[in-house]
């Protein structure tokens, strides 16, 4: 299986078409915070390939699009994958205190 953007090897579908890692990963980074910064120093036709694919960003952004890729199926699973992390991160800063508030011990702080 092979990348739709840059023809590397492809491991599974991400937001609809079958795309490498290093694909994934860079649509995720720049496809709101960089979207209207990227400029293409070349005709904004550039070839986008394994071997060429880090050249330019806008017209790698623009393949990710034309082949399918939505931005905004990707900010409903950032939200989803941020509220997990948010929670899983807050139980796990004050293990202790919730021992504390489970134990349901008689003894006092003197003994």
């Amino acid at each position: 299986m092979k990348c739709k953007i840059c023809g590397d090897k492809a491991i599974r579908p991400y937001l609809g078409i079958l795309v490498c890692p290093s694909c994934r990963i860079f649509f995720k980074r720049n496809v709101k915070t960089k979207q209207t910064q990227l400029k293409c120093r070349y005709n904004k036709n550039c070839e986008i390939n394994l071997f060429n694919r880090h050249i330019c960003s806008y017209c790698r952004l623009k393949k990710c699009f034309s082949n399918g890729m939505k931005s905004n199926l990707l900010c409903s699973s950032l939200s989803k994958q941020k509220s997990n992390r948010i929670q899983r991160n807050q139980s796990e800063k004050f293990p202790t205190l919730n021992l504390l508030r489970s134990d349901q011990s008689t003894l006092n702080n003197d003994q």
